[in-house]
């Protein structure tokens, strides 16, 4: 610790200016300001101008005492962030990318310390309760990665619902760590825009070392943007009653480079959308088809190239929620695939009546949804039901149908049947 006596005959002033300590990492410096005769401390200050406003006023000479202190990983963030030191700052934001979650503190939503950045700590893909997140930039840096071997190439980047950037910011930072030199990434968000916040960020990324960053918001994702990527994480809005969500999401997909990837995370769905196909990563549909699939022999290919069309009928247990368009959608893609017929498909809400099901789709938002993401076009027709199966009309509808299948409430794996003249024994797998 170190002490200096202000003479009477020296201004505050330019004491303050004689002894200006600029704090260097790993150690900041502190300032408190004492008089004689009173406490040891007056003010603790970590400014000297703050030190000048408090004190200049006082008649009794003051001592200034300042101490040396290490500093935390984020102090240094913060300051190499402040002071311009790129070298050091790439050096924290890499200890940083290794655990986010231990450089945040929360205030209703999760911040990154001394920064305005921030994301949700709601229950499925708040940090604090499990590694989703982590695993999802896992997913999203290494496809970017595989695919994009020039890294010195503009990468051309979007964010759907981006929300408070700090998710983003991470996914930037683990692309810069792969080698990736110069980004431009534009943010659409309708309900939570921060433009002082889109302005931190793009200088925060531009003081790492090697690294160029453009980043702005738009309306839309127009078709000519050609983005290699685009990611939208913990959307929720995938499933408003008018399909509005799935409009969002299917319009950036048209802004996509021919060999581009949308990855989006919604509440249930992961699926990586390109842009004439689609992947699902929940395994939601690796369990449909393989039910279905792997019981072909009840089946036979004979059988269904004697038909005009191949009939799938879907419905849900009460109260069962949105259907799993992706996973009928790729189903049908299946089908049709394999036998070269066009889809029927029907579906059965079975709605309640006067239940307000909110976030459900209505009929034809179902229909446009599957059509889209089967991309069968001409090929699949759906019609949409009201009500739902009893056993007497799940009879009669096995009499004429192909696939018959029940999804649950409880989210469990759905129950399969073959119907037909080969209807064959229930299958819950």
């Amino acid at each position: 610790m170190n002490h200096l006596t202000v003479p009477s005959n020296t201004s505050f002033e330019q004491t303050l200016q004689s002894i200006r300590v600029k704090p260097i990492p790993p150690y900041s410096t502190e300032w408190k300001v004492v008089r004689p005769h009173d406490s040891l401390t007056i003010s603790k200050c970590d400014e000297q101008s703050r030190i000048f406003e408090a004190f200049s006023g006082l008649e009794t000479s003051p001592i200034i005492v300042f101490e040396a202190h290490p500093l935390s990983v984020v102090e240094r963030l913060k300051w190499a962030f402040d002071y311009n030191q790129s070298e050091e700052m790439g050096r924290c934001f890499s200890e940083f990318l290794l655990n986010p979650f231990s450089f945040f503190e929360q205030k209703g939503r999760y911040f990154l310390k001394g920064f305005s950045f921030t994301e949700c700590p709601c229950f499925y893909y708040g940090r604090s309760v499990n590694p989703i997140r982590s695993e999802i930039e896992k997913i999203i840096v290494d496809r970017i990665d595989e695919e994009i071997k020039n890294k010195s190439e503009i990468l051309r980047l979007a964010s759907l619902g981006s929300g408070g950037l700090l998710q983003d910011l991470i996914i930037l930072g683990k692309l810069w760590q792969k080698g990736f030199s110069s980004v431009r990434i534009k943010f659409c968000d309708l309900y939570d825009r921060d433009y002082d916040n889109a302005k931190e960020f793009e200088q925060f990324l531009n003081k790492l070392p090697h690294f160029s960053v453009k980043a702005k918001y738009t309306d839309e994702f127009k078709k000519k943007n050609k983005f290699h990527a685009i990611f939208s994480v913990d959307f929720n809005n995938l499933y408003f009653f008018n399909g509005s969500g799935w409009k969002s999401v299917f319009n950036a997909q048209a802004a996509l480079d021919s060999n581009g990837y949308f990855f989006l995370f919604g509440d249930r769905d992961r699926l990586i959308l390109k842009k004439n196909g689609l992947e699902d990563l929940s395994g939601r549909f690796n369990q449909l088809n393989k039910s279905v699939f792997e019981h072909n022999q009840e089946l036979p290919p004979s059988h269904l190239k004697n038909q005009s069309s191949i009939r799938i009928v879907v419905t849900k247990e009460e109260g069962a929620g949105n259907f799993d368009c992706p996973s009928i959608a790729l189903i049908s893609q299946r089908f049709f695939s394999q036998y070269k017929k066009p889809v029927q498909l029907s579906l059965y809400g079975n709605e309640r009546p006067g239940s307000s099901y909110y976030r459900c789709l209505e009929r034809t938002s179902n229909e446009m949804v599957i059509k889209h993401l089967s991309g069968l076009k001409d090929y699949i027709n759906c019609q949409y039901f009201n009500e739902g199966v009893n056993e007497e009309e799940k009879k009669r509808l096995l009499a004429i149908t192909h696939i018959f299948i029940k999804e649950l409430k409880s989210g469990d794996h759905p129950i399969v049947e073959f119907g037909m003249q080969y209807a064959c024994k229930e299958i819950t797998l």
